[in-house]
Order: structure tokens, then sequence, then C-alpha cells
């Protein structure tokens, strides 16, 4: 008989832990551990004391004899009915205590960290308990009674860590994209998507989650400008001269927190000057000035058919709406609403121009809240490599007045990686300090260690990136944004996820594994904002070119500076596409679209889970395994089948 039923039903259980009158021992326990999880820790698990004294050694039924070393036991408690365990948080440096009863064979004790339980207890232990794991980890919990699971699954994932996301089964021995997951909907109390938090808590200093990767063909002074003006954040990019980092810096903190900074030209100016520049902002118009005054508006319609040496004077629209830079957004919407008007110039009190603002504009003034310093400024901020002289770059980049420094290289796991951070951390910045990429809780653990606060996660998944098609290097990003997610919330710090991200979904999905923000790359190179200029494709649509950051044509960037002959081996070590077309959106042409559109679906994301900010979003996640049916069922359809 079973030593559980036996002290239910009252036997008397001896000191060899045999129930009398039975030579049985307990050798069908059923206990299953992933021996492929329990990786060695950086430090032991800590053990405790045990208030039962514990009996004599005893032996690892043939069930649990995994190779996986040896577990702590102690003494049954005669008349003691097992109660129901329960696992809360991470399973990472759990002591498992179990009481294992064999009269036959002995063995030492000795302390075991068990990383992940792969299958529950057909028999239950009867004297089976969990510490607590380490603090700030999430509120999941697993109950199991009379060897059956109740409630949710554990939240584990291969390589041993458990973020606060729960799934909705048995999670898979695989690793996961963005496309294998979804989200479940739960019971909500949060009635409306604009009761949702957006904000970061991860010192960045944005209002909604998202940054600007450091990529040429993405993030500039427009970019950075709009971006924070809506709350997020953008990452100039390592390769641009540092005075040319301290310009734009200057630059985008001078810009105005609520009207977009407007296209200007002077009357005289020639109608092909007027076409060249309209692309740069997704407003589409220019601000004719005289003396710093607006005589006029040109869009690309009033272009048309004109000569492209005209000047704008003859093709111009007038009079100019003005409205005062001291407008309420939403006064200034009904006004140009109620005028039938796309766009406004804003003037100050001797009618100078200081901006632009349009309807939608106006709108998301309501909706967004900038992000900014401590001086009411905008925020922005700047990467660094790992090569040269990282600390000396890192100190005239702080002097710039950047607000976050990124240290950034393909591979982040590395010496120079740690090395940069020592140096970095040896200037004592007071900003925080983001540094991938990695992949790994180890990883993070590392750069963690060396004075990251925040570790970017990803290797592969971004658009522009073929590391691992020539590698073999990388992993999916979901996973890999859970594990890390999970190891740096044991260290109260952050993670980012980078790339991968291509829907909204994604970034919802990004947030709900465990990530601070996502940082967005590829996506946003095809809109009016990123620095790159306007082509049109055979068929008439709209793109700007994109390129990776590890590929020949950055390479080339990067070491202009180098003789002939460093450049041309260089440039044969490639990991990205040199040439990559991003077409713009029609229906969301600007960088402003693309983010209405993902706060959007995040906020709503946050509703559909009752979370009413993103660290309850993360803890209230519940996400299944879908088939690629699965994924295709929920996309959208254009036309009719």
């Amino acid at each position: 008989m079973r030593l559980t039923q036996a002290r239910r039903a009252g036997y008397p259980i001896g000191q060899d832990g045999r129930v009398a009158g039975s030579d049985r021992g307990l050798h069908n326990l059923g206990v299953i551990v992933d021996e492929r999880c329990d990786r060695a820790s950086a430090e032991p698990a800590q053990d405790t004391e045990l208030e039962q004294p514990r009996g004599p050694p005893v032996a690892v039924p043939p069930q649990m004899n995994l190779g996986v070393r040896q577990a702590v036991f102690r003494e049954p408690v005669p008349g003691h009915r097992p109660q129901p365990f329960r696992t809360t948080g991470q399973p990472s440096n759990l002591v498992l205590r179990a009481q294992l009863i064999d009269q036959r064979d002995a063995f030492d004790e000795s302390r075991i960290s068990y990383r992940r339980l792969v299958k529950s207890y057909p028999v239950l232990p009867p004297a089976l308990d969990m510490v607590q794991p380490v603090p700030n980890i999430g509120d999941d919990a697993v109950d199991v009674e009379d060897g059956h699971r109740h409630g949710r699954e554990p939240t584990c994932r291969a390589g041993g860590m458990m973020g606060p996301v729960r799934f909705l089964g048995p999670p898979p021995p695989y690793d996961l994209t963005y496309d294998d997951v979804f989200m479940v909907p739960a019971r909500s109390d949060v009635s409306s998507r604009f009761d949702v938090d957006l904000s970061t808590v991860d010192g960045s200093g944005t209002t909604i989650p998202i940054v600007i990767a450091n990529m040429t063909a993405v993030a500039g002074r427009r970019m950075a400008e709009t971006v924070a003006r809506r709350g997020g954040l953008a990452v100039l990019p390592q390769d641009i001269p540092v005075d040319v980092v301290r310009d734009v810096v200057a630059w985008v903190k001078s810009r105005h927190l609520v009207f977009d900074t407007a296209l200007t030209l002077m009357p005289t100016s020639p109608v092909g000057d007027a076409l060249a520049l309209l692309p740069k902002r997704a407003h589409g118009a220019i601000i004719v000035i005289d003396d710093g005054r607006p005589v006029g508006v040109v869009t690309e319609a009033d272009c048309l058919g004109a000569d492209r040496f005209a000047q704008l004077h003859r093709v111009m629209s007038t009079p100019v709406v003005t409205v005062p830079d001291s407008v309420d957004p939403r006064k200034a919407f009904e006004m140009l609403d109620l005028e039938h008007r796309r766009l406004a110039a804003v003037v100050d009190a001797t009618g100078r121009l200081v901006g632009i603002l349009t309807r939608t504009a106006a709108l998301r003034a309501t909706l967004y809240e900038p992000a900014i310093d401590a001086s009411g400024r905008l925020r922005v901020a700047a990467a660094i490599g790992v090569n040269g002289d990282v600390a000396g770059k890192a100190s005239q980049l702080l002097d710039a007045g950047v607000d976050l420094l990124v240290v950034d290289t393909a591979h982040g796991h590395q010496q120079r990686m740690i090395d940069a951070l020592s140096a970095i951390r040896a200037l004592t910045p007071t900003v925080p300090i983001v540094a991938g990429n990695v992949v790994s809780a180890e990883g993070v653990r590392d750069l963690v260690a060396a004075g990251a606060d925040v570790v970017k996660v990803g290797v592969g998944p971004g658009a522009m990136c073929t590391t691992r098609m020539m590698t073999g290097v990388g992993r999916p990003q979901f996973s890999a944004v859970l594990e890390c997610a999970a190891a740096a919330r044991d260290l109260d710090r952050h993670v980012w996820a980078d790339g991968g991200v291509r829907h909204p979904r994604d970034v919802a999905l990004a947030l709900a594994a465990g990530a601070s923000a996502v940082m967005i790359g590829s996506w946003f190179a095809g809109t009016f904002e990123s620095p790159g200029d306007l082509h049109a494709a055979p068929d008439g649509r709209l793109y700007k070119e994109s390129f990776g950051m590890a590929s020949a044509r950055a390479v080339a960037n990067r070491t202009s500076g180098e003789d002939a002959f460093e450049r041309a081996r260089k440039a044969l070590f490639e990991e990205g596409i040199s040439t990559g077309r991003m077409y713009l959106d029609p229906l969301r042409p600007g960088v402003e679209d693309l983010i209405d559109a993902i706060v959007a679906g995040v906020r709503s994301a946050c509703t559909y889970t009752g979370a009413a900010d993103l660290g309850e979003f993360a803890r209230r996640a519940v996400v299944g395994v879908q088939s690629a049916a699965g994924y295709a069922e929920g996309r959208p359809l254009d036309d009719s089948w």
C-alpha cells in the first residue's frame, strides 16, 4: 500500500518509512525531472533547516535516478494528512524536499536546485514542500493535491526560466516565435483602452513602450523628435560622429512638445525645392515664410503641373490659417474641423512661426504624453560600440546630453562587452545604461553584473539580419524574451525586446513575455520620418531603402577612415542585407500612424487581459501555442474568399 494512502487510512508508519506489515517501499512516485534544465547556478541554492527531524538515509527510487544529483528528505509526521503544495513564482533555485522511502539502499543527503518540473506527481509524496524563490517574481501558482494538478500549468520554458506569463497548456519542449503564440482573454475590470497606463518603469522615461532601433536607415533627428513627442525614444546609431550626435541632441531638445516642426521655404524658392522637402514630414505641407512669418502654404497638390523652376509665391495657397502657440489642442481641432482645414500654422505673440499643427496631431496631443527629461525637453538616446576608446566616446556622448546610453554589438555576451560596460560604469553615469544583444539568462546575468540597467534581447530576428542563415546562431524571439526577462526580474533589472516585430500583436506579446519596451527598426524604415530618400517603384509604390547594421554597406560606412586593404578585408564578413526596400503603407505612411496602430493594439490587449498597466499585463497574460493554421485563421482578409 502506498504510504500516502496508508497514512490517510490511519496505518502506523515505522521509522524505516514502511507501513507496518508491508514490505513495499515507495518505488512508484512518478517524479520526473528534466535534467537539461538543471543548469549550474552562479551560487548554490540556499537551504533552510527543517523543523522536523530527518529520518535515516534513504534511497532514490529508480524513477528519480536520472543523473540529476540528490534530493533532501525529511521524516514523515505520524498521522499527518498531506496538504496541497503550492509553488509561487519562478522555479529557479527552489529546493525540493521530498520524502522518498526505501528500506534497502541508503545514500547521503545533499542539496539540489531543480530548474523545472516536467510532470505532475501521480502519487504525491506526503511531505513535499518547496521553498519560496527570490523576491520580485510573479504570483503564478500551480496547485497539486492527491497527485493531480489543479488550476493553471507551470509557466516554464526551455532553459529552465519562468516568466510571469502563464501558458494555457503544457509549455512545448521547443522555443517559440511571436507567430507561435496567442493570448487568451480573461475577465477584465478595465472598461476602456484610455484607462491603460503604458508608461515604462525601466528608467528610460518613456510613456509608451516603443524604442527606435539604432539603425542608420531608421533613427535620425526627425524620427527622434516625432517619436519622443508621442512618448517613445529613438537611439541614434553608433556610426554617427560625436559632433553630429551633439548637434542632433541639441536640436531634438529644442523642439516643441506639442507642435510639429514646420518645413519652411521662402516665397522665391523654386517648386522643385518644395517637392524635394515634402516627403520629409508626414504632415505634407511647407509653410512659406517671409521674415519668419507665415504667408502661404504649399502642398503636393499645389505643385502638380507647375514648372519646377517656378517660384512658390505663384503656387502657394493663401491665406494661412494660424493658431496661437498657447492654444488648447482640443480647441485647435474644433477650429480646424469647423473651417474644414487639415492644418494650421502655429505662431507666437509676434506672429512668427513656431510650428505646425494638423487635426490628427491635435488629437494625438490629447492621447499621448511626451517623453521628457527633468528640464521638460524631449528625450533622445545614443548608441556606442565595444571597440576603440569606449570610455572616451561614452564621456563625450554623456556630455552631449543624451538621456540614455546603449552599448551595442551583435554578440553582446562577450568579454569586450563586459569590459566596455566596466569602463562606462567607471565614469559614474547618471543615465541608464542599456547593453546587448543576448538571448539567454546567463547573458543577462553577466551584463547586469558588469553594469547594465537594461539588456537588449534578440539575435537574428530582424528583417535586415542574416545572422541565423549565415551562422545558425540565434533563438526564436518570444522564448528569448521570456527567459531573459525572468532573469532580469530576479536582478531587479529590465530587458528590451529587440527585433522580430512585424505587427502590433508582436509588440503586445513581447510585453506579455516580460519586456519593458520593444525596439523597432525596419518596420519604421518605411515612413516619412526615417532618414532615407523616398523612391517610387515601377508599380508606383513608395519605398525607402534600409540595410542591416552588420551588412557590407554598414561596414563600409563604419570603416571609411581605414585604409583600402583593411576595409576590403572587413567587407568579406557581412551579416546583413545591404539594400532592402521598405514600402510605405499608403494608409499609415508616417511613423505616428504606425505608433497609433501599435499603441491601440497594446492598449486593447491590456483590456482583454484585465490589466491597467504593463506590469499587470505581464502578470495576467495567458499564452497559448498555436499551429500555422491557427495563426493564418487570425489574419484578416482584404478580399472575399
